[in-house]
Parts: structure tokens; C-alpha cells; sequence
């Protein structure tokens, strides 16, 4: 599986830096660095994801697929009750689903498997892998979480609820 990060060190360096910064014209500034880092690094992801799917497009993700991945986990987490906190360290690897597919396909594909991690700036891309689908496959999602974020659901799924004691 191919590594990479949607952010790097410089731009969470950056990130600090303006967080820090009171100045209006230096905070201007450094906001433009800021999406001139950003918008090399989405070109760098996309890059990256081309040269793992190969010519494969119709199943395959891209970087804004891995974007909309990603804000969906994070409104999955919100729903379930996990703070912006704790969301912190979450894990997931994302299985893209299978269309049915005319026979001349012979009900496989290819398609992009996609390995994301949550730090406390958003969300990166840290690895995808080309695999092989077939025809009306299930799309999943499988998240690892931090013990504090399954603390988090437990509590709001128990709200209002009391265990009887035998």
C-alpha cells in the first residue's frame, strides 16, 4: 500500500504559525502560503492516487472521492456523538461498492481502496491500494477508534437509559 499525507509538516507548521500570529497584514500572508501549500499537496494526492489506479476511472477514487470518504466519516462521528476531541487518532480503511456491471466485464473491476487517519487539523490520506471489485459488491467502511471516541458513543447511545442492578 502506497503512503502519503494530504497535509506535510510544513503546513501544519504554517497552520501554528498563523494560529499565533495577530498581525493583519503578516496573518493575510500567511494565509496565502497556506493555500498555496494546500492546493500542492491536493495536486500531489491526486497525482498519487492517478499513479495507483492506473488507467482505471470509472471505479476507481480520486481526491475529491477521498474528501467526500472523509467528510462522511466525520459526519458518521458527529451523529454518533464523538467530539471534535476524540475524533483524534480515528483509523479507516474504505472499500468502494460495486455497480452492476454488464457481462463484458465479467463482473469484476478495478477500484481504489483508500487508508485515512484523523489528527487534530482534519483528516489525512495516508495510503490506497487498486483491487480488484466485482459486480454488486457492498461499499464498507471500517473504522478503529480510540477507546475515549467509544466512550463518547456508549454515552449518548445509553442517554436517558439506567442498567437494573439483579
Amino acid at each position: 500500500m502506497r503512503k502519503f499525507k494530504l497535509t506535510t509538516p510544513a503546513i501544519d507548521k504554517l497552520v501554528v504559525r498563523l494560529r499565533e500570529e495577530r498581525g493583519a497584514v503578516r496573518r493575510e500572508q500567511l494565509e496565502s502560503e497556506l493555500a498555496d501549500l494546500k492546493e500542492k499537496t491536493w495536486l500531489e494526492a491526486e497525482r498519487l492516487l492517478a499513479d495507483v489506479n492506473g488507467r482505471a476511472k470509472a471505479h476507481s477514487l480520486d481526491a475529491y472521492g477521498a474528501y467526500k470518504v472523509a467528510r462522511a466519516c466525520e459526519r458518521e462521528l458527529e451523529d454518533r456523538g464523538v467530539s471534535k476531541k476524540r475524533r483524534t487518532g480515528v483509523e479507516i480503511l474504505h472499500y468502494p461498492g460495486g455497480k452492476h456491471l454488464p457481462a463484458s466485464y465479467n463482473n469484476r473491476f478495478k477500484s481504489t481502496i483508500i487508508y485515512l487517519r484523523r489528527f487534530s487539523d482534519g483528516w489525512r490520506l495516508l495510503g490506497a491500494e487498486q483491487v480488484e471489485g466485482y459486480s454488486g459488491q457492498a461499499q464498507r467502511t471500517e473504522y478503529d477508534i480510540p477507546s475515549a471516541a467509544r466512550d463518547d458513543i456508549i454515552r449518548v447511545a445509553m442517554a436517558g437509559m439506567t442498567v437494573m442492578q439483579q
